[in-house]
């Protein structure tokens, strides 16, 4: 069994069909366990596109390996994040970013709110005289809410409903 050294993780010598090699600037550093590549994706030492490959294998990308990155992609969750927010029909569409994530249950409830919302206006445009305070509320939520979302996708901070980083 041969043991290599790593920059950030010093040695490994784990021996095993599910052993990964990693590629950082031409110089291969391995084999490490699934385990091993997720506290080196999580300090940052690899990303999406860090060359892996198993033992006896070509190289991929980290991002194709489903146990580290998410099949999710960050520029569409920021479309139907900031296209809730940006479009006149952004109040409906509200809550479908969090439903593309994984995030069922907020993504539903945050539907919900949207569509109060949306029904809020309605009712507000035909009764002038109606009292829409819970309705106002509702809309104040879901921009929020959504804005919210927004600035958590873009700064890396919102994972899929499996929690893994998006790509």
């Amino acid at each position: 069994m041969t043991t290599f050294q790593s920059p950030m993780f010093g040695s490994s010598s784990i021996a095993g069909a599910d052993n990964y090699y990693v590629r950082i600037r031409g110089q291969e550093y391995g084999p490490y366990s699934i385990d091993q590549l997720i506290n080196m994706r999580d300090s940052n030492e690899i990303g999406p596109s860090t060359e892996l490959r198993f033992e006896s294998g070509s190289y991929f990308q980290a991002k194709d390996e489903a146990l580290l990155f998410s099949t999710k992609s960050r520029t569409v969750a920021m479309a139907l994040s900031g296209g809730s927010l940006l479009t006149g029909a952004g109040i409906i569409l509200s809550g479908l970013d969090r439903l593309y994530l994984g995030h069922k249950t907020s993504g539903f409830i945050k539907l919900i709110f949207s569509l109060f919302s949306f029904i809020g206006l309605i009712v507000t445009s035909i009764d002038k005289k109606s009292d829409n305070t819970f309705f106002i509320f509702c809309m104040l939520a879901v921009v929020g809410w959504s804005v919210y979302d927004l600035i958590a996708i873009i700064t890396k901070k919102m994972n899929d409903g499996d929690g893994l980083p998006l790509v």
